[in-house]
């Protein structure tokens, strides 16, 4: 690939990036295999904590519930601790 060619393919992402940082407040870092593995060690990690948790679905909410302030922590100052992790 010449020097032209990766010139615009990067102006291209890096375009993109931009949009997905203002319309989502993500990188693509959350998209990619990485990303995608980090997402799966941390609900591994938060279903050890939470493990007590009998019903099925309850555990599944408190996993979701604990990602959801750790990628977003603003939401447990909208929505109260006590309401997050129930």
């Amino acid at each position: 690939m010449g020097r032209l060619s990766w010139v615009i393919m990067f102006t291209s992402v890096e375009d993109h990036a931009v949009a997905q940082l203002r319309q989502f407040g993500v990188g693509f870092g959350l998209l990619n295999e990485q990303g995608g593995e980090l997402v799966h060690s941390e609900f591994n990690r938060i279903g050890r904590i939470v493990h007590g948790v009998r019903d099925n679905l309850d555990r599944l909410m408190a996993v979701m519930r604990r990602h959801h302030v750790s990628t977003c922590p603003e939401v447990s100052v909208k929505m109260g601790k006590a309401n997050l992790l129930k």
